[in-house]
């Protein structure tokens, strides 16, 4: 307003009451609104902040204390073995982990016989590469490893699988040697040692091939086939049709010499020139489905084949007369034990393979076979006494024979599978127990013991064991803020504000 206009309104207006407390406002067009923010007096009076949410509060597990880290770490497991062998140093140092820590304990063996020297080291592998933490917690456990490998020569520590080397441990067990008067230069100690290692190795594989072989004779016997005794051989040969048709005893003790279902020609086969043999042949005549037909009889009516049954005594043409006279005293005896399970046509004494010709034997059955109403009631029994019947009731025996042993197929297929399951996992804790490692105190002892197998053992505890995932993160817990203050820092004002 111009001077005259302001003159004009003097004395000026008295303020309202309510506005009189106030200062006088300097509003600007282009000020923003205030963004709504707790002054810092307000937000003192917040502290400390509220805590947060139920649902992401810390589990007392998941808070990672330090008992439950170790023990997610692995380094709380039991020590095992790790790896035993006979290789030596070399070996030794390919089985060490630069990621984990471990003990050995290696016996340094020089010398043969009575000349045998060895030192046993104490090995402690603490790998570079171990995460800091597990370090710690194994290195903790290193007065419980110690006392279980026993007293030892020396002791070594390596950070590296490849810092273990024949040349390292010959300078270090050089000094030792030497005070048991062995005068070795370090090249010659490195010398006796490879060859006592390349001793024990090639001793190690002959074990090994050695076992390997008597588990395949093992196996083998197991399936060798089955050999009856002679009540059962016996028997089998005494009935019309069983699985056996021709049994043969020894001499001395009567037993089971061998017994089949070939006919006279496989038993021919199986007599010993050397040998007095007493046996049972049984000879059939005429296959029941073609007699009936020969026969001109009704189809349903069952012609049964003629058995006969043959007592065979053997002198074989190469034995002595002390000993042929010696077990032909075992004839009377013989004759009673087969007569129990049989009866037989006649006896033939045979000297020689041709005294037992086939021909012979079916013509002495031919002249001895009573043809009668009691004998044969076709009337025809004499006529089917032939060999040319014999051959025919010889494949019908061995067609029931198959057939059976089908049978037997079938039936053993259509086993439970369940047993089938049990005897392959009966297999395969057989083959798990085999492939296992010792437990840590067999190996320790063997390889402590001067003649032991192996002449090293590593001990620690399973690459699963220390793979173990960390413990996780705590739910609701937030990295830490740089800003170490308790008090909150104010947002800053904005423009215009106070």
């Amino acid at each position: 307003p111009s001077p005259a206009a302001a003159a004009a309104r003097w004395p000026p207006s008295p303020a309202p009451a309510t506005a009189a407390a106030s200062p006088p406002a300097a509003p600007s067009p282009r000020v923003q609104a205030p963004v709504s923010s707790p002054s810092p007096a307000a937000a003192a009076a917040k502290w400390p902040p509220s805590p947060a949410p139920a649902a992401a509060a810390a589990s007392p597990t998941a808070a990672g204390t330090p008992t439950d880290k170790r023990r997610s770490s692995g380094a709380s497991q039991p020590l095992c073995v790790l790896g035993v062998g006979a290789g030596g140093v070399e070996e030794l140092a390919a089985h060490l982990d630069d990621s984990t820590v471990s003990w050995a304990l290696l016996r340094f063996q020089v010398g043969g016989g009575t000349f045998t020297r060895s030192k046993t080291v104490a090995i402690h592998s603490n790998g570079a590469q171990t995460p800091v933490m597990l370090r710690g917690w194994l290195n903790a456990r290193k007065t419980e490893m110690l006392p279980m490998l026993g007293d030892v020569n020396a002791h070594v520590e390596v950070t590296s699988a490849k810092e273990l080397s024949i040349e390292f441990l010959c300078e270090r067990l050089l000094p030792l040697f030497s005070s048991d008067s062995l005068d070795y230069s370090l090249q010659a100690l490195r010398a006796e040692y490879g060859k006592t290692v390349a001793q024990m190795q090639q001793q190690a594989e002959e074990a090994a091939r050695k076992q390997a072989e008597e588990e395949a004779d093992a196996a083998k016997a197991l399936v060798v086939t089955y050999m009856p005794t002679r009540e059962e051989a016996l028997k089998a040969v005494g009935e019309d049709r069983c699985s056996y048709n021709w049994a043969l005893l020894e001499p001395n003790k009567l037993e089971l010499y061998a017994a089949g279902f070939g006919g006279v020609d496989e038993m021919k086969a199986a007599l010993d020139p050397d040998r007095v043999l007493f046996g049972i042949l049984r000879l059939s005549f005429g296959c029941s489905d073609r007699a009936a037909a020969a026969l001109g009889v009704v189809a349903l009516r069952f012609v049964p084949p003629i058995t006969k049954h043959i007592f065979i005594h053997w002198v074989g043409p190469s034995v002595g007369v002390v000993r042929r006279g010696k077990w032909n005293a075992c004839l009377n005896e013989a004759c009673k034990i087969i007569a129990a399970g049989s009866a037989t046509a006649f006896k033939r004494e045979a000297h020689g393979l041709n005294d037992l010709a086939l021909e012979d034997l079916v013509c002495e059955l031919r002249r001895l076979t009573v043809v009668d109403g009691s004998a044969a009631k076709d009337g025809f029994a004499s006529g089917r006494i032939t060999e040319e019947e014999y051959f025919l009731a010889l494949a019908e025996e061995a067609r029931e024979r198959e057939a059976a042993a089908h049978a037997k197929e079938q039936e053993d297929a259509r086993r439970p599978a369940k047993e089938e399951e049990a005897a392959r996992q009966q297999r395969q804790q057989k083959e798990k127990a085999q492939a296992d490692l010792p437990d840590l105190r067999t190996a320790i002892d063997t390889v402590s013991a001067q003649s032991g197998r192996w002449n090293w053992v590593l001990c620690g505890i399973t690459k699963e064991a220390a793979m173990a995932p960390p413990l996780p993160l705590a739910l609701g817990r937030l990295p830490s803020s740089p800003v170490r203050s308790r008090r909150p820092v104010p947002s800053a004002s904005p423009v215009g504000g106070i």
